[in-house]
């Protein structure tokens, strides 16, 4: 008899409400063989060696204890395939990443990224001359997720822009400093999904950074389906083979989500590259879900033969 295969889906107790694309996923595995469970990462001694697949898909307050997180993933990964694998994790918690991407050819969304109060005027100086003529900037945690620390202000408002970084820097995080680019204004932000490093679907996505440091909850009454370009396309694969080369990586990612902006010249700038724990946007594309369900399950170890009983 074929032993049945177990996939854990994380998340948290907070961000489970949250999570549009989780139904979808949870109703799709109801169409396999295939037992699944939702458990929360920081758990006390739940059994993770008991599951051949454990997913990421929603644990978003990691940032706030993002050490004892890492130890999670090396728990799990000790015992079971961690999807993305801790390597990945590790790599993608911190946003330092896009200068790393940076150096190799990628064009980003200019940042700066400050460990320093004493280095806010001249992170935005570098900005404005390397550039082009800034004035409002994007302030964010270098760890972070769900929009949590993100603040659009203006270059003027330097007391603010200093208060916000000096919290962001009392949590023990580096700060992202970058251009707020009007053109998110026009042609909002595109979110593409892949799958196994296979193109899936494309959002776009609306500005939710308002002036005054206000931020909308991202919502799905933010989002609408959207085709990417060819040129979107071209950078995003090229993005995700140097990942897998820079991690050596053996498989592709299961999961990707790239976000860019439009440059002032039109062409396609990386905002992040999501492949820790993304929003997938499924509810807009729920003829994907079977697909991202049974690439989890691919990941899976070779079935296990046990004897029936006697």
């Amino acid at each position: 008899m074929l032993a049945t295969k177990k996939v854990a889906l994380v998340s948290d107790s907070d961000s489970l409400a949250v999570d549009y694309d989780m139904p979808y996923i949870l109703d799709a595995f109801k169409r396999t063989d295939v037992e699944v469970d939702v458990i929360f990462w920081d758990s006390p001694n739940h059994d993770w060696a008991m599951y051949d697949v454990v997913v990421l898909r929603s644990p978003w307050t990691y940032m706030e204890k993002i050490e004892p997180f890492i130890e999670f993933c090396q728990q799990v990964e000790n015992c079971s395939v961690l999807l993305n694998p801790l390597s990945v994790i590790r790599w993608n918690s911190d946003k330092s990443y896009l200068k790393q991407l940076e150096k190799q050819g990628v064009p980003i969304v200019p940042t700066e990224i400050i460990y320093s109060e004493t280095e806010i005027q001249a992170a935005v100086a570098n900005l404005q001359d390397n550039y082009w003529k800034v004035h409002e900037v994007v302030i964010k945690p270098t760890v972070g997720a769900y929009s949590f620390g993100v603040i659009r202000l203006s270059i003027e408002d330097l007391d603010k822009i200093t208060q916000h970084v000096r919290y962001l820097l009392g949590l023990g995080k580096g700060v992202i400093i970058q251009p707020y680019l009007h053109t998110i204004e026009e042609h909002g932000e595109t979110n593409m999904i892949y799958f196994d490093h296979t193109y899936s679907h494309a959002i776009k996505k609306e500005p939710l950074l308002a002036q005054r440091g206000e931020t909308k909850t991202p919502d799905m009454e933010f989002r609408k389906l959207k085709e990417a370009n060819s040129e979107e396309k071209a950078l995003a694969k090229r993005i995700l083979r140097l990942v897998q080369s820079n991690l050596g990586l053996s498989q592709p990612l299961l999961y990707a989500r790239l976000d860019f902006i439009e440059g002032k010249n039109g062409r396609p700038l990386l905002l992040e590259l999501e492949i820790t724990e993304p929003s997938l946007s499924l509810p807009l594309t729920p003829e994907c879900v079977d697909i991202f369900v049974q690439s989890i399950i691919d990941k899976a170890p070779k079935p296990v033969y046990i004897k029936d009983s006697l």
